[in-house]
């Protein structure tokens, strides 16, 4: 093998493995491939064609509404063009943490109808929309006004009874702190919005590490109105130590090198 193979094969597991998080929590969707800038972005639907290009991300979009759409049934509720139409989540994580970001219609200084918090669900592994559901199994859930974790043992459900299927949308006041989390909400990018949250695995409990079960979790995000929200189940994905990318590394070297001696 030659040096100069030798060098890329080892810088690029190098990087691999030097990789500190997967996704820069900043309110941009470039890290996970997904564009919003552009006219093609105001377009109804966008997002159910144009969806993060990494292998590991889980993703579940719902694009109902564009700005010249006016008002328009998005389920459970109605939404004045993209107001409030919950657009699109995506999860994926690294060795260390996950990473959450959702995409909506919904402004950060949106005061009528605000956006709800984050929910975590850990171990029950059913739809949260099917009618059997019971919405208190959120144990988990990011406040997104304080950027803090907690431990969930009451949620406060969306105004409009009508819309219980869209509950919860607020973490309730008996909650036990956590931790600290990353967070963004974005400004307004072509009538969109994003929210991207990054947790601490260990925080939830849960390993990225290879060979652990597989770790299953449903996320949950509405506003206040529960006129529309949005359910994603996701897994998290097993993540090699960066020992084993320096051990690859050094098989590599120490075989080309043990090659050219006995050439």
């Amino acid at each position: 093998m030659r040096k100069s193979a030798i060098l890329v094969i080892t810088l690029s597991l190098l990087a691999i493995s030097c990789q500190a998080q997967a996704y820069v929590v900043d309110g941009s969707l470039s890290d996970w491939g997904v564009s919003l800038s552009g006219a093609s972005a105001l377009v109804k639907g966008y997002l159910d064609t144009n969806k993060p290009t990494g292998a590991t991300a889980d993703v579940v979009t719902e694009d109902n509404a564009s700005t010249t759409t006016g008002w328009l049934n998005i389920g459970p509720g109605w939404s004045s063009g993209n107001t409030y139409d919950a657009e699109a989540m995506y999860f994926d994580n690294d060795g260390a943490n996950l990473y959450i970001a959702i995409v909506t219609g919904v402004a950060a200084n949106e005061a009528i109808y605000p956006a709800g918090d984050i929910f975590i669900d850990l171990g029950y592994y059913q739809d949260p929309s099917s009618a059997t559901y019971n919405a208190k199994k959120y144990g988990f859930g990011i406040d997104i006004a304080t950027s803090k974790l907690y431990a969930v043992n009451s949620w406060v459900n969306p105004i409009y009874s009508q819309h219980s299927i869209a509950s919860p949308w607020k973490i309730g006041a008996n909650r036990s702190y956590i931790g600290d989390v990353s967070f963004a909400y974005s400004a307004a990018q072509n009538s969109h919005y994003v929210l991207e949250a990054m947790i601490s695995l260990d925080d939830l409990g849960l390993s990225a590490n290879p060979g652990d079960p597989e770790q299953d979790l449903w996320l949950h995000w509405t506003m206040k109105c529960g006129n529309d929200y949005l359910n994603l189940q996701a897994t998290v994905n097993p993540v090699p130590e960066p020992a084993s990318f320096l051990l690859m590394a050094g098989g590599l070297l120490l075989g080309a090198a043990k090659k050219r001696f006995l050439n």
